[in-house]
């Protein structure tokens, strides 16, 4: 399916006179643009990172360019936030359990 996607021509880009880019193509040259992001992704160096978030209600996959490529999270803002708080909420709540 990605092959598919990716033979489309992509989404064009040009510089505008004012110097910005400008991007233009319809919803299959956005698709055939991401398949070709994909296909690099997965056939490139950085295949051996991909990672997927650690969150169990979270489908998303990252690139782990951690130090010790030990990330867990595909964003800390996010999964990984939620993820220390209901730590902490269920730590808290063992220790008022104990006390």
């Amino acid at each position: 399916m990605a092959n598919t996607a990716a033979a489309v021509p992509p989404v064009r880009l040009r510089l505008a006179e004012d110097g910005t880019a400008c991007r233009s193509g319809d919803i299959a040259a956005a698709l055939a643009t991401l398949a070709r992001s994909a296909i690099e992704l997965v056939s490139g160096v950085d295949s051996a990172l991909i990672r997927e978030c650690g969150a169990e209600e979270c489908t998303r996959l990252y690139v782990d360019r951690s130090a010790r490529r030990s990330r867990r999270w595909c964003d800390m803002r996010s999964c990984g936030n939620r993820a220390k708080a209901q730590n902490f909420r269920r730590r808290r709540a063992a220790a008022g359990a104990v006390a």
